[in-house]
C-alpha cells in the first residue's frame, strides 16, 4: 500500500483473546478515516485510539466484577486487602465489600435506602457512605457503619443533602459536600457528627473533597471561576490554590490523593460526547498523565480477520481510587458493559458498569470486537 499525501504508512497489531492478527493503516490528510485491507472506514483519529504514552504500553485493566448491574465507586481498604463498592444488583444501590482479587463479594447495607460512595476510616473498622432515603423526593445522608455493616449511623440528620465523604488521616474528622440552599459546599465535622463547620463558603459549586495523607490539605473541584477544575485548599478552608486549567472538565466523580502525598487522581470529561478519563497529576498541576482513554470502536471481523468498523464507543472511566501501596488505581469503568441501542437517539446505551484495576506503569487504551472480547490495539514500528 503507497503512502498517500506524502504521509508514512503505520502498522499496527491487534490482539483478541486466543487469536490475533494485523492490519495496514494509512492516515489520510482527513485524520478520521483510515483504510483497511484497501476499504476505507470512518473512525476517530487513530490517536485518540492508542491513547499510549511515551513510556507506557497499552494494557488490558483487571476486571474484578463482571454481571449485567452497576458496579461502582470502588474504595481500598486502608490495609489494602478489601475493597468496598456499590452495586445495583440487588435491585437497589448498596455497598458490597470484596477481596482485591474480586472474590468474596458480600452486601453490607441491605437497608431500604439508596446507598453510594463507601470511604474507609483510616483504621479500617467503619465506613462512611451516603444513603438516600427514597429514589424521588428524598433527602441524603452521611453514614457510618462497621466493617462487617452492623451499626449503621446517621450522622447528619438534616435536609441539606449530604454527600462524598473523606476522612482526616488520623480518623478524628470528616469532609463532606452538603447543599444547604442551592450550591455545595465543602463541610467538616467530627467523626460522631457534631461541629458541622462550612469551609468553602462560595456561592460556587465545591464538590468531591479528599483529604491529603498528611493532613494538611484538601484537594476538591469547584466551578468558581467558571468550569470545573480542580483545586486545593488548606485543612480548614484557608489558601484555595487551583491546578488545573484547560479544555476539560476536570472534575467527574472523585479526587483521591497517591499515598505519598505527591500526586492526585482525577476523572475529566473532555470534548463533549468524548466520555471520561482517568488520569494523574503533581499536587502542583503540573506532569498530567492520562491513564484512560474513552474512546472505542466496535468492530467486528470476517472469516479471513479483517477487520471492519461499525460504530464508535465512547466510554467512561470514572471515580478513581488510589491503592494503598501506590501501585494501582481502581476504578469504575462501562468498559465491558452490556449495550443496547437506542432507536430515539440513535446512540448505543450502556446497562452496567464495573470495577477495574490498572497499574500505575500502564495505560489503557482498546477497541472493542464483535465476539471476541477486547481488543488492544498498540503500535508498532513503521515500515
Amino acid at each position: 500500500m503507497a503512502p498517500r499525501n506524502g504521509m508514512p504508512n503505520v502498522r499496527l497489531s491487534t490482539r483478541t483473546r486466543g487469536s490475533s492478527w494485523q492490519a495496514l493503516t494509512e492516515p489520510r490528510a482527513d485524520p478520521t478515516h483510515f483504510a483497511v485491507g484497501g476499504l476505507l472506514y470512518s473512525l476517530v483519529p487513530i490517536a485518540f485510539i492508542l491513547a499510549l504514552s511515551a513510556s507506557a504500553a497499552p494494557a488490558t485493566p483487571t476486571a474484578l466484577t463482571q454481571n449485567d448491574a452497576f458496579d461502582r465507586q470502588p474504595s481500598w481498604s486502608p490495609d489494602g486487602s478489601r475493597i468496598a463498592f456499590i452495586s445495583s444488583r440487588s435491585g437497589t444501590s448498596d455497598i458490597y465489600m470484596m477481596d482485591r482479587n474480586g472474590n468474596n463479594q458480600t452486601n453490607l447495607t441491605r437497608n431500604n435506602a439508596e446507598n453510594y460512595l463507601p470511604s474507609w476510616s483510616p483504621d479500617g473498622a467503619r465506613i462512611a457512605f451516603t444513603s438516600l432515603t427514597s429514589r424521588r423526593g428524598g433527602t441524603s445522608d452521611i453514614y457510618v457503619m462497621d466493617r462487617d455493616g452492623s451499626n449503621q449511623t446517621n450522622l447528619t440528620q438534616d435536609e441539606a443533602g449530604n454527600w462524598s465523604t473523606t476522612w482526616s488521616p488520623d480518623g478524628a474528622r470528616i469532609a463532606f459536600e452538603a447543599a444547604p440552599i442551592w450550591h455545595v459546599d465543602i463541610y467538616m465535622m467530627d467523626a460522631d457528627g457534631k461541629n458541622q463547620v462550612n469551609v468553602t463558603q462560595t456561592e460556587a459549586e465545591d464538590r468531591y473533597p479528599s483529604w491529603s495523607p498528611d493532613g494538611t490539605q484538601i484537594a476538591f473541584a469547584s466551578d468558581r471561576d467558571g468550569r470545573f477544575e480542580i483545586y486545593t485548599m488548606d485543612a480548614d478552608g484557608a489558601n484555595p490554590q487551583r491546578l488545573t486549567q484547560g479544555l476539560q472538565w476536570d472534575y467527574q466523580s472523585g479526587l483521591s490523593w497517591s499515598p505519598d502525598g505527591t500526586r492526585i487522581a482525577f476523572a475529566s470529561w473532555g470534548i463533549p460526547h468524548t466520555g471520561t478519563a482517568i488520569s494523574v497529576m503533581d499536587v502542583t498541576g503540573g506532569n498530567r498523565v492520562e491513564l484512560t482513554h474513552p474512546t472505542l470502536a466496535s468492530l467486528v471481523t470476517t472469516s479471513d480477520g479483517i477487520p471492519y468498523s461499525t460504530h464508535e464507543v465512547y466510554v467512561d472511566h470514572w471515580y478513581p481510587r488510589w491503592s494503598p501501596d501506590g501501585t494501582q488505581i481502581a476504578f469504575t469503568s462501562d468498559r465491558d458493559a452490556v449495550f443496547h441501542f437506542d432507536k430515539t437517539t440513535g446512540g448505543f446505551a450502556h446497562e452496567s458498569t464495573g470495577i477495574y484495576v490498572v497499574g500505575l506503569s500502564e495505560t489503557v487504551a482498546g477497541v472493542r470486537s464483535g465476539g471476541h472480547g477486547l481488543t488492544m490495539w498498540g503500535k508498532v514500528k513503521s515500515p
